[in-house]
């Protein structure tokens, strides 16, 4: 008897641990993928991207580029290993363009998803982990001014994070800058606008830096909001 119970004592400790690891691998699976992330996209229709850019904030929110200058924003809700989210399109302009939706599934390093509207497939997207991501997050290595290529637009950094800068067209800029995960090179950011007619407001959104390379200045690539403008555009540091 004596054995038997230790037996069964022994088999009983056996499952609890078996079930503590699958426990603990779930949590591990419901992780919110974050960082920079690369890919293409591909319409049903054959057209395809392979310059695709996607930032994820740990808290899910997301902002994705086109090659062409168009962007998603949206906020992934997460289902074990299952990504979703309501995204807003905006066109090259800023321009608020229309709604749709985003699902897919992801592992440590590929994400594959599916944007549709009103049930129709409109483009697949897959993405892959960006060593960019792997740049610690520092509020001081963003400190300085960054202009765009044509020089059209200006932001400056404080060794805080806070932003002042201006555009040709007189527009005026301020505001603030965080950190989310100091290991992942990813910046929230808060922008507000004047004396710039109907963008005037509170936009936010997200940044990554990129570092100095053989043919490539250090810059910042950013995607900021208020619902129904966007300010998308890279920098480069001067």
């Amino acid at each position: 008897m004596t054995k038997l119970l230790t037996s069964a004592l022994t088999l009983s400790l056996l499952l609890i641990g078996c079930g503590g690891s699958k426990s603990s691998d779930s949590k591990m699976a419901e992780k919110m993928p974050q960082g920079v992330w690369l890919g293409s996209l591909e319409s049903p229709s054959s057209v395809f991207d392979h310059g695709i850019l996607a930032l994820i904030a740990p808290n899910g929110e997301l902002r994705l580029f086109t090659s062409s200058d168009e962007h998603l924003a949206g906020k992934f809700k997460l289902n074990g290993n299952e990504l979703s989210t309501d995204t807003s399109s905006f066109d090259i302009y800023g321009t608020l363009k229309e709604t749709t939706t985003v699902e897919g599934s992801y592992t440590s390093d590929k994400i594959a998803l599916e944007q549709t509207k009103s049930g129709y497939l409109l483009n697949t997207i897959k993405l892959s982990y960006s060593a960019l991501s792997d740049n610690a997050a520092l509020l001081s290595r963003l400190m300085g001014t960054y202009a765009s290529e044509d020089q059209t637009i200006s932001l400056v950094f404080d060794n805080d994070g806070d932003i002042t800068g201006s555009d040709a067209n007189g527009c005026v800029y301020s505001g603030s800058t965080s950190i989310p995960n100091a290991t992942i090179n990813i910046y929230r950011m808060s922008l507000y606008i004047e004396s710039c007619g109907e963008l005037n407001g509170k936009y936010s959104g997200l940044a990554y830096w990129r570092a100095e390379a053989t043919s490539e200045p250090e810059g910042i690539r950013f995607h900021f909001d208020n619902g129904s403008h966007a300010l998308s555009d890279f920098l480069n540091k001067i």
